[in-house]
């Protein structure tokens, strides 16, 4: 009486709106214990078009939840380029990325309570860049810490003005590769499946 069941379900990390992803991570509690084929096929039937399942994992329900392993992601983000830029170029940005030790930028906080500093490299440690048919293709590495992470639209556009790329901001395009944890010797691991 009064009470609407519903499912409960977790993302591993939130994805940003207006970027998509080919590694989303996420946790259904069950009621009842079910064959992980036959969990998979009831869920294929009521996914969205393009959504599909590639690997399940069971874990007893005192397995840390996916949110708090979650410790980095990769990403994708392609940029129409408004100016062509050279080999050279891009190294140069590469490098120049790699040796500067803060880059700083002030982030909003939620509810208009102010602003908070925060330096870009303690997410990023480096950037990988190509051009590709008149796009600027932006590779990196995001860090998920227990206090936070940053938003790789936030990230493209303290590149933008940091290193002064001449692209086009307005048609970015961000693909999340990859949401991983880390082993006891530091090395990345899928969040499922081990």
């Amino acid at each position: 009486k009064g009470f609407n069941q519903h499912m409960k379900i977790s993302l591993a990390s939130a994805l940003g709106v207006g970027v998509s992803s080919n590694c989303e991570a996420c946790e259904i509690e069950l009621k009842q214990l079910e064959a992980p084929e036959v969990l998979v096929s009831r869920l294929k039937d009521c996914l969205p078009r393009g959504i599909k399942i590639v690997a399940v994992d069971m874990v007893p329900k005192k397995t840390a939840k996916l949110m708090a392993t979650a410790r980095a992601a990769d990403y994708l983000v392609t940029l129409p380029l408004v100016k062509e830029l050279s080999i050279t170029e891009l190294n140069a940005i590469e490098q120049a990325y790699g040796d500067t030790l803060e880059i700083k930028f002030q982030k909003k906080l939620p509810k208009n309570k102010g602003v908070k500093t925060i330096d870009l490299k303690d997410f990023v440690g480096a950037i990988s860049l190509q051009q590709e048919n008149q796009n600027l293709l932006i590779k990196f590495s995001c860090l998920i810490t227990p206090t936070g992470s940053l938003k790789a639209m936030e990230i493209s556009q303290v590149l933008v003005e940091h290193f002064a790329l001449p692209v086009s901001l307005e048609d970015i395009h961000i693909l999340r590769e990859r949401l991983y944890t880390f082993d006891e010797m530091g090395v990345a691991k899928s969040l499922i499946g081990n």
